[in-house]
């Protein structure tokens, strides 16, 4: 009953999710999207960014950005990533310092951020939304906080990468 899926377009699924024809895919749908699809919000470039974002403008240099208010376009990614036991590099009180002023080393990273990361930076957005690096994970009221303004972050979100087929 929504609208939206009647621009719904199936097509054969690219196997090389690396390859030149999966970004260009990506590249075009994401633009006829925004031009053509009556039904789908449009992304805002100037969306104020949510509290912290993964800077993704150099993908070899990884650090957690506090925005501080800044607007601008972002990404978000959504995936199950399993909680601690499967993700042990996620911000926590001990390493958020850590992050924002000295990085995150990109080899500690799950290979569906690694992913989205690259995807985000070669579609010419500069900054990624992912839960597991963006809430502080052992801070109950940061934890609070941020999930009440999820549904907001994935709302400005230039657009939305979904690892739905990841383990």
């Amino acid at each position: 009953e929504d609208p939206s899926t009647e621009d719904i377009i199936l097509r054969s699924p690219i196997l090389d999710v690396r390859s030149s024809e999966a970004l260009k895919a990506a590249r075009d749908a994401l633009d006829f999207c925004i031009e053509h699809h009556e039904h789908c919000p449009k992304p805002d470039a100037q969306a104020p960014l949510p509290t912290r974002v993964i800077d993704c403008r150099d993908p070899s240099h990884l650090r957690l950005l506090i925005s501080d208010g800044e607007r601008s376009p972002y990404a978000a990614l959504s995936y199950v990533w399993g909680g601690p036991s499967h993700q042990p590099h996620r911000t926590i009180r001990k390493n958020v310092d850590v992050y924002t002023e000295h990085g995150i080393d990109p080899c500690c990273l799950p290979l569906s951020i690694r992913d989205a990361i690259e995807v985000t930076h070669l579609l010419g957005v500069p900054f990624l939304w992912v839960d597991a690096f963006c809430i502080v994970q052992d801070d109950d009221d940061d934890k609070s906080r941020e999930i009440a303004k999820m549904v907001h972050i994935y709302r400005g979100a230039y657009f939305t990468i979904i690892a739905a087929s990841a383990e």
